[in-house]
Formats: C-alpha cells, sequence, structure tokens
C-alpha cells in the first residue's frame, strides 16, 4: 500500500509502521520436551507447525499434500501439528488423519508449540503481515511460506527460510523435504530467522514510532 500510494503521488513522505512480535514470549527458550511427548513426537521425530484460522483461503490443502508426500528420515516421522480452529477443520482432518489438532492456543501453550516444533509450514498467500510467521520465526523455527505479500516481507529466502510461489503444491513439498533432509540447514534458518524477529521486538518497533513523531517539524511545509 506504502508503493501504491508513492506511486499516486499521495503525500509528499510515507514511512512505514509495521506490526512487532513480544520476542520473550515467542522464543526458542520454550522448546518443552513435554509439548513434545503430549503430541506423541520421539527424539528424533519432526514436527511439522501449522498455526492459523482454519480456513480454505490460507490454503490447508497445500500443507497437506507436502506432510503427506514427505519422505521422514530413517528411523523417524513427521508428525503434523496443527493449531487453530475453523470450517476447515474436518476437511483438513480428513486430508491428514494423522495430524494432531490442538485447537486454538494462547500465550505460554501457543509459545511452547511453536519452540517445541521443527518447521513451520505456511502455504497461505492471503496474509497482509504475517503475524504467525513472525511469531514462528522469533521461536527459532526455519519457515516455509508463499512468496507472496506479508510472508515474503518477513522471510528472506534461503536465510531465515524458504518462500515457494503461492499455489506451487511441488515447490513446497520439495522445500519441505530440503529442510527434513538438512538438520544443519533447519538450525542455519532458525537462527537467523530468530535474529531478524528482533527487529520487530515491540520495543525496537515503539522506539522507531517515536522517531518518526521527532521527525514531524520536518514535513510541516507539506502538511501547511
Amino acid at each position: 500500500m506504502q508503493k501504491l500510494l508513492e506511486k499516486k503521488q499521495l503525500g509528499a513522505k510515507l514511512l512505514l509502521w509495521p506490526r512487532g512480535v513480544e520476542t520473550d514470549t515467542f522464543s526458542p527458550s520454550k522448546r518443552d520436551h513435554d509439548f513434545r511427548v503430549r503430541v506423541g513426537a520421539g527424539p528424533r521425530d519432526l514436527i511439522v507447525l501449522w498455526v492459523s484460522r482454519l480456513v480454505t483461503e490460507k490454503a490447508p490443502h497445500l500443507f497437506a499434500e507436502a506432510v503427506k508426500h514427505v519422505s521422514a528420515p530413517e528411523g523417524a516421522r513427521i508428525i503434523p501439528v496443527i493449531v487453530g480452529e475453523g470450517p476447515a477443520r474436518a476437511a483438513m482432518a480428513s486430508m491428514l488423519p494423522e495430524a494432531i489438532f490442538l485447537g486454538t492456543l494462547r500465550g505460554d501453550h501457543l509459545a511452547k508449540a511453536y519452540a517445541s516444533s521443527d518447521i513451520f509450514l505456511f502455504p497461505s498467500d492471503t496474509e497482509t503481515f504475517g503475524n504467525v510467521t513472525l511469531e514462528a520465526m522469533s521461536s527459532g523455527l526455519p519457515c516455509i511460506t508463499a512468496n507472496a505479500t506479508g510472508s515474503a516481507s518477513l522471510v528472506e529466502h534461503a536465510h531465515t527460510g524458504l518462500l515457494v510461489d503461492a499455489r506451487d503444491g511441488r515447490g513446497f513439498q520439495a522445500a519441505l523435504q530440503m529442510l527434513v533432509d538438512d538438520p544443519v540447514q533447519r538450525t542455519t534458518f532458525g537462527e537467523a530467522g530468530r535474529e531478524r524477529a528482533l527487529s520487530f521486538d515491540w520495543d525496537v518497533i515503539l522506539a522507531r514510532m517515536v522517531g518518526y513523531y521527532r521527525m514531524i517539524p520536518q514535513f510541516e511545509p507539506y502538511l501547511a
């Protein structure tokens, strides 16, 4: 929207104030062995996480197809964990009968779900900002998301995660397989994602807004 407004020359200067994330709440330190036990994950198993309303516009079928076709390392299993509620739950459960549905989680329970998982897979191309993606990054998860508005402004391709063309089912499958097969890359992406998420800490974001207010006198000629 900023680029569109600037193109239409609506305003001499537009500054972006993005949303933030509570990096103390959503943190790798919240990884919880008991959570993994509750969802049936062993030491070598990989939890692929979805956090969102369960609605068709979030592309749950792409999540399900990618998980169904990924091959787990020898001696390990892929465990899809779904956080959220919505009208697409029944369809998603039909596509992924092995999935663990946790319903709506908040606060520390949600933070533990993120940090205790291994990969965040979110194919939605209808995000305006991507709060769940930022929460996953802050929790130290490598992210696979659609290369679309919202997610693409957060995930840096091949640095904090992987961006896949929206609705490219095979692309999401390939990206997921890559991270399943490469624990070093998962760790590298996760650490880089956490570092990037720290720049969205609410203290940082609000300080930026204070800086904007201090710049207002510079724009007085344009506001007259």
